[in-house]
């Protein structure tokens, strides 16, 4: 009797992509962070934008949203299918995750950006390393909730986090520089922001609302 038990659940989970053992943990805290974590992040773009509004937020988001656009590239490129679990939710390729790349390298930049704004202090270490954790427990759903193996989300949160580094950097050894001293510099990374940003807003309006990716 335990083995044909143990039959039907295999086979469920191949032919429905989810077991019943799964179910509780996809209503639980963890899958409403989860979900939720896709608005809560671009309401908090919205908000920073709005209320700063200067050439450095604009050349972060402008990094994110290309970070984020370079993962779904990435994804078609690896063609890495999802576990089992996420086959009959999601089926686009899931290397790297998406969340992942993303949530990496938010929370670098921010991380960055605190120690550059205090200085280098135990608060700021800390601080920095609270963000750090925050993002990766928000990275980690993404494997708790079944939508991606564990290497599409280290892949995902290493590409984010070394994209961070890299836009962060060219910030402030070229770009702020160039920015300060020449006119074009500021109407190109002002005008090439905007675009970035309503492209992308056009691209969450047609996709998000047939479910996250």
């Amino acid at each position: 009797m335990e083995t044909d038990k143990s039959s039907e659940e295999t086979e469920a989970i191949i032919e429905n992509g989810f077991s019943s053992a799964s179910a509780p943990s996809s209503r639980g805290f963890s899958h409403y962070v989860n979900k939720s974590s896709k608005w809560a992040i671009s309401a908090i773009f919205a908000a920073i934008v709005i209320w700063k509004h200067d050439a450095e937020v604009m050349w972060a988001v402008s990094g994110s949203i290309l970070n984020t656009g370079s993962s779904r590239i990435l994804k078609y490129l690896f063609n890495h299918q999802r576990p089992l679990s996420a086959l009959s939710l999601k089926a686009d390729p899931g290397m790297p995750s998406s969340h992942a790349q993303s949530i990496g390298y938010l929370a670098m930049y921010a991380a960055l950006t605190l120690v550059s704004w205090q200085g280098f202090s135990t608060l700021t270490v800390v601080g920095g390393f609270a963000i750090l954790i925050c993002g990766a427990y928000l990275a980690w759903l993404r494997v708790s909730e079944g939508l991606h193996t564990y290497d599409q989300v280290l892949v995902g949160a290493l590409l984010g986090s070394v994209a961070a580094v890299v836009w962060y950097s060219l910030w402030k050894a070229v770009v702020l520089k160039a920015f300060t001293s020449f006119l074009w510099v500021k109407i190109s990374l002002y005008v090439g922001s905007v675009i970035v940003c309503l492209g992308f807003l056009s691209f969450v309006v047609r996709t998000w609302r047939f479910g996250e990716v």
